[in-house]
């Protein structure tokens, strides 16, 4: 059974940080008194210990001599300290020499490490200008208004965001690279059609996505009444609960652009995890 050990200093207790500044201090002590205070001063900041029983700890274990102090506990139980033995996991240890680092490199390795989820996460954002209209598309639902969106497509920013989050998670580009607005196939497409396709692409990598967050930035329309038709909306193109969906709505004050309501923006962030078989 793997063991630690630890010294009951109370207010005293020495830090993992300061392992290697309590035993710089305990030699540099044996050569001068004021090297010794010195000492007893950086090791007291470094470790967090109070003055007094740092201070003792060096001094007796100086003092002492003829012996490599390798840490903390070592110096407390030479100056007298109650250090104790508790069970522990070989898997924690110290890195103190070229040999520790060397094992902790070779941990990191281990297949349980390995075996952790693959999860991804990306962010989308996209804004609209308005243009001519009587309605806006917001997360694939016309929102009723005195303006639209202008755009190539249907100029839906929220799920232009969300494919963008989508595609960013998989390192794949941007919705221009995909869905260029110089090519006729998408001139005033359905938006939910890019989500589909990012969506398509993701479960084609063996990912599917856990969770959505969404922000839409406007000062009009308003967006909380839509909201719940785009949480439906939205999980079927995803293929996942609405209670896994987050659509937040707030105005920018009045300031730069969209606070002078000269359109709308969005942003999102997705999560995938690759799938389990």
């Amino acid at each position: 059974m793997a063991v630690s050990r630890d010294w009951g200093g109370g207010p005293g207790s020495a830090t993992v940080a300061g392992l290697a500044s309590i035993g710089a201090a305990a030699a540099r002590a044996s050569s001068s008194d004021q090297r010794a205070a010195a000492a007893r001063q950086d090791a007291t900041r470094s470790a967090g210990v109070s003055a007094g029983s740092t201070s003792a700890a060096c001094s007796r274990a100086a003092a002492a001599g003829g012996r490599e102090y390798t840490d903390d506990a070592m110096i407390a139980e030479a100056a007298g300290c109650a250090v104790h033995v508790f069970p522990g996991d070989a898997a924690n240890f110290k890195l103190t020499t070229t040999e520790d680092f060397a094992r902790a490199m070779e941990q990191l390795k281990a297949p349980a490490l390995a075996a952790l989820p693959d999860v991804r996460m990306g962010q989308g954002y996209d804004v609209h200008a308005f243009a001519e209209g009587d309605r806006v598309w917001l997360g694939g639902v016309a929102v009723p208004h005195s303006h639209a969106l202008a755009g190539h497509s249907d100029a839906d920013v929220l799920l232009h965001a969300i494919t963008d989050a989508i595609l960013g998670a998989l390192s794949s580009g941007d919705i221009g690279t995909h869905f260029p607005n110089t090519d006729p196939r998408w001139k005033g497409c359905p938006s939910r059609i890019f989500v589909e396709k990012a969506v398509e692409e993701a479960r084609a990598a063996g990912y599917v996505v856990g969770n959505l967050d969404c922000t839409i930035l406007a000062e009009r329309p308003k967006i909380a009444p839509h909201v719940p038709r785009m949480k439906e909306t939205i999980s079927q193109l995803l293929q996942i609960p609405c209670d896994c969906i987050s659509i937040k709505a707030t105005t920018m004050e009045r300031l730069g652009a969209i606070g002078r309501s000269e359109g709308i923006a969005a942003q999102a962030i997705v999560l995938l995890f690759r799938k389990l078989h």
